[in-house]
């Protein structure tokens, strides 16, 4: 197995938080089964064994490359075990300032890039083998999408600036900061980032206890 970690351009940095490439062969047959849980970032995907879906969930083959919303529950996914996949990890406030739809619609869906893409990009990446270049052509793409994007808020773009950095922000400060009531920050917040304020930092403050867990840190 390869696996690593691309930091995004400056020009993308603010909406992706980084770039993952992993190849993978297993010598056993078959599949393999993850539960995949709920996430409280936004992901696009491609993914393939030899120009072929090597996911698939409840029995149906997911499209080669595709956007995975916030998932707000677990679910099952099988995967092939020689597959090829580069992710790239958003923001949530990203589907509203790159692709231009309310987060809230992409929810604990999977839809083909096509959705939101030319239909040759997938094209163009299963026929360009090099990793660096299909980084490439996934950049160009969500910078050009980026810029011709018109329905970002600001507001929010800067809320989760200063949430990304702790969790432990009160709301009603926040509203006081930005000048927002608490009737627009919550409209505002789910059509960008696609929760409600309340459970984005529920979210936050679950994986990081997860991540103390995990790192045997029963202090906090």
């Amino acid at each position: 197995m390869k696996y690593r970690i691309i930091a995004p351009p400056n020009i993308l940095k603010d909406h992706v938080r980084y770039f993952s490439i992993l190849d993978y062969t297993s010598g056993a047959p078959g599949m393999s089964q993850i539960k995949v849980f709920a996430d409280r970032y936004p992901h696009l995907v491609f993914q393939h064994n030899n120009g072929k879906s090597a996911f698939y969930k409840n029995g149906k083959a997911l499209p080669v490359t595709f956007i995975s919303g916030i998932k707000t529950t677990p679910y099952i996914c099988h995967i092939e075990n020689r597959h090829s996949v580069i992710t790239v990890t958003f923001y949530p406030h990203a589907m509203k300032s790159i692709f231009g739809m309310d987060a809230m619609e992409l929810n604990d869906e999977l839809p083909d890039i096509q959705n939101f893409a030319p239909p040759y990009l997938t094209d163009l990446l299963l026929n360009t083998e090099d990793r660096s270049q299909q980084l490439t052509i996934l950049i160009d793409f969500l910078a050009a999408r980026l810029k011709r994007q018109k329905d970002e808020d600001a507001v929010i773009v800067e809320i989760m600036k200063t949430l990304n950095k702790t969790a432990t922000v009160i709301l009603s400060d926040l509203q006081k900061n930005f000048n927002i009531s608490e009737r627009q920050l919550q409209r505002r917040f789910k059509s960008s980032v696609g929760l409600a304020p309340k459970h984005y930092l529920r979210a936050t403050r679950f994986e990081k206890s997860l991540a103390l867990i995990q790192g045997n840190n029963y202090e906090n």
